[in-house]
C-alpha cells in the first residue's frame, strides 16, 4: 500500500527536490566541463545595443539572438578599455593594461604574465587563433604566446570562418581552444551583396549629411565623416549610410558564425563577445572608438553557450567585467587550475549566484589618461590629463549626461575612493619600446589608427 505525505510534508519535499535541482544545475554548469572544446568569438567594435537579442531594431544577428535563447546572456557586459590592443591583452591574461602592458600598437605583452592560451596547451589543448585585422602579429608583441597557430593576415569573415571549418576538420586529436576574431564590423565593411541591406529600410534617412572631416589621432570622426572612413566608402556623407553598412557587416559575421558552430563539435563551450564598441554619432563622435569612455565604446555584448545545451538561458543584469572575466570561466569551466595573475570572476558563479558574487565596481580606462569606475547605478569619468569628474547616474540616465552642476556628494565620494584604490593598486608602467615596419604602419593607417 502506498503511503502519501501529509499535505505540508508534500510541499516540503517538493521544495526539496525543486532546490536540489537547482544546485545540480548549476554544479553541473560549474564543474563538469571536463576535455571540452572551447570557441571563443570576438567581434572588434560591436556595441551590444546593435544585436537583436540586447533590443535592436534592425535584424542583424538571427544567430547570436538564437545562442542567447539557449544560453547565459550578460546585459551589462563592460569592456575595460575602448581601444583593441588594451582590450585583447586584458581578455588573453585577465589583467588590466597596466599590468599586461599591451597599452597601444607596438607595445608588447608582458613576458612573464601567463596567457589563456599558454594555460590551456599546458593542460593538453590545441591552441588556435584566427583574425582578420592582419596587424596583430605584427603590432601586438607577444600577443601570439601559447598558440600553436596564429593565423591573422587580415581578412574577410567569410575567408577566416573557411580557416576556422578545416582547421577543426583536422583537429580531433586534441581538444581545441579556438579564438576567432571578426573585423568586418570594425571596417564597416560588409559583402558585395549585403552593401545596400538596410539602406532602403525604414531606419534609414536619405537626407541627412555631414561634413568629411580630416582623421585626427584618437579624435576621429568629431561633427562629421572620418576621412579614413570615407574614401573606402566613395566620400558618401550620409552618417545613415555608415550605420547601414555597420549593420549589414554584422549580419554578414552573424551568418559566418552560423557556418561556424555547423562545424564545431557539439561538446564545445562557445564565447560570444567584442573587444570594445562603437560611437555611432553620440555626442557628435562618429564612427570610431579610442577617446571616451562612454556606454556606446564600453557595453558590449557577452553571450555563453555551454556544450550541448547544458544549461537553460538564463540573463544576467549584474555589471560585469566583460574583457577580464573571459578566462577565468573558461579555466573553471574545464576544471583548469586558474593563474594566480588572473583577476577576473567565474562568469558562470556570478549567474548562479544571481549576480550576488558579481564585481560591485567595475573599472575601465582609456589609456592612461582617463579612466571610470561604476557600479549598477553610478558612473565616475576621471580626465587625469585636466582633473576634470564627470559623474552620471547611468540607471536613470543612460545616455550618461554627467551632473557636475548637482553632484551626489555620497556617490561621488564612494567611486573616487574606489578608483583611487584601484589606481594604486596597478600603476602604470612602461611597456618596452618597439619599432613598427613600414609594412604595419600603413596597415594600421589603413583602419584609421594611425595619421
Amino acid at each position: 500500500m502506498q503511503i502519501h505525505p501529509p499535505h505540508a510534508k508534500k510541499h516540503l519535499l517538493y521544495s526539496v527536490l525543486a532546490l536540489m535541482a537547482v544546485v545540480f544545475f548549476y554544479i553541473t554548469a560549474i564543474h563538469m566541463g571536463g576535455h571540452s572544446n572551447v570557441l571563443l568569438i570576438t567581434i572588434d567594435a560591436l556595441r551590444a545595443d546593435h544585436l537583436g537579442c540586447y533590443g535592436y531594431k534592425r535584424n542583424t544577428s538571427p544567430t547570436i539572438d538564437l545562442l542567447a535563447k539557449k544560453g547565459l546572456l550578460f546585459q551589462n557586459a563592460i569592456a575595460q578599455s575602448t581601444h583593441t590592443p588594451p582590450c585583447m591583452g586584458t581578455i588573453a591574461t585577465s589583467a588590466y593594461a597596466p599590468t599586461h602592458q599591451l597599452y597601444a600598437w607596438g607595445k608588447t605583452l608582458k613576458p612573464s604574465l601567463p596567457t589563456l592560451a599558454e594555460t590551456l596547451r599546458n593542460n593538453g589543448y590545441a591552441t588556435f587563433f584566427i583574425g582578420g585585422n592582419g596587424n596583430f602579429k605584427g603590432s601586438l608583441h607577444n600577443f601570439t604566446h601559447g598558440f600553436d597557430i596564429f593565423d591573422d593576415v587580415g581578412e574577410s569573415a567569410a575567408r577566416i570562418t573557411a580557416k576556422a571549418c578545416a582547421l577543426i576538420r583536422t583537429s580531433n586529436q586534441k581538444p581545441f581552444f579556438l579564438w576567432m576574431h571578426y573585423m568586418d564590423v570594425h571596417n564597416y565593411d560588409p559583402e558585395p551583396g549585403s552593401a545596400a541591406m538596410y539602406t532602403q529600410d525604414q531606419y534609414y534617412n536619405n537626407e541627412r549629411t555631414l561634413p568629411i572631416v580630416p582623421c585626427v589621432m584618437m579624435a576621429y570622426g568629431i561633427n562629421g565623416i572620418p576621412e579614413c572612413l570615407a574614401v573606402r566608402k566613395g566620400m558618401r556623407q550620409n552618417p545613415d549610410y555608415y550605420i547601414a553598412q555597420y549593420d549589414a557587416a554584422i549580419h554578414d559575421v552573424d551568418e559566418q558564425i552560423k557556418i561556424l558552430l555547423q562545424h564545431t563539435p557539439k561538446n564545445t563551450l562557445v564565447i560570444i563577445t567584442a573587444d570594445h564598441g562603437e560611437l555611432l554619432g553620440e555626442r557628435g563622435y562618429f564612427f570610431h572608438h579610442g577617446r571616451f569612455l562612454y556606454r556606446p565604446l564600453l557595453n558590449i555584448p557577452l553571450i555563453i553557450k555551454y556544450p550541448q545545451n547544458r544549461v537553460a538561458q538564463h540573463t544576467i543584469s549584474s555589471p560585469v567585467s566583460a574583457n577580464l572575466d573571459i578566462a577565468p570561466t573558461i579555466v573553471k569551466f574545464l576544471g583548469i587550475t586558474a593563474p594566480s595573475t588572473f583577476e577576473g570572476l567565474d562568469l558562470r558563479s556570478v549567474a548562479s549566484s544571481q549576480g550576488s558574487l558579481a564585481q560591485e565596481f567595475i573599472f575601465s580606462q582609456a589609456h592612461q589618461y582617463k579612466e571610470c569606475v561604476q557600479n549598477n547605478e553610478w558612473k565616475l569619468i576621471v580626465l587625469k590629463d585636466s582633473n576634470k569628474l564627470l559623474l552620471s547616474n547611468v540607471r536613470n540616465n543612460p545616455n550618461e549626461t554627467p551632473d557636475i552642476s548637482h553632484p551626489e556628494p555620497a556617490a561621488l565620494n564612494l567611486l573616487k575612493t574606489k578608483l583611487f584604490m584601484f589606481q594604486k593598486a596597478h600603476p602604470y608602467t612602461r611597456s618596452p619600446e618597439t619599432i613598427l615596419t613600414d609594412e604595419t604602419a600603413q596597415k594600421l593607417k589603413s583602419l584609421g589608427y594611425l595619421q
